[in-house]
């Protein structure tokens, strides 16, 4: 394996990390945010919805409709956490595109098996390197 495909390895191994971190974090916030759930929000037209309608409705439409712009402001740290997963979720897609010709959204289980070479090559590179 040359190195460049060692290098590539560890990148998937960094943004690995960058995205369980990430998430871990989201995770956290968004169980704090659930224990208000039952809690009601007003809406623009002067209807109320509780939280967990909101979030259900941002699971369903995303961050651009009202009940995501109600929840940014509501939640900005969780939200903004969430947007940086999603974005590094993207670049790591893009990453396996170009480096390894892997749609990860696609994967066939030709492409499992290419990755998992790699990464068996690379890790009996690294037990070899120890010898």
């Amino acid at each position: 394996m040359g190195k460049d495909k060692e290098l590539e390895i560890l990148t998937i191994y960094k943004f690995n990390h960058e995205l369980e971190e990430l998430l871990s974090k989201e995770s956290v916030l968004f169980k704090e945010a659930q224990k208000n759930k039952n809690k009601e929000v007003d809406l623009k037209n002067g209807k109320k919805a509780t939280e967990g309608e909101m979030w259900e409705a941002v699971r369903i439409t995303g961050l651009r409709g009202e009940a995501g712009m109600v929840m940014k402001k509501r939640y900005p740290t969780l939200v903004k956490i969430a947007e940086e997963r999603e974005t590094k979720n993207i670049e790591l897609h893009n990453y396996l595109l170009k480096e390894f010709g892997v749609n990860a959204r696609e994967m066939k289980i030709a492409d499992y098996m290419k990755l998992t070479e790699y990464i068996f090559e690379y890790k009996f590179n690294q037990i070899n390197k120890k010898k």
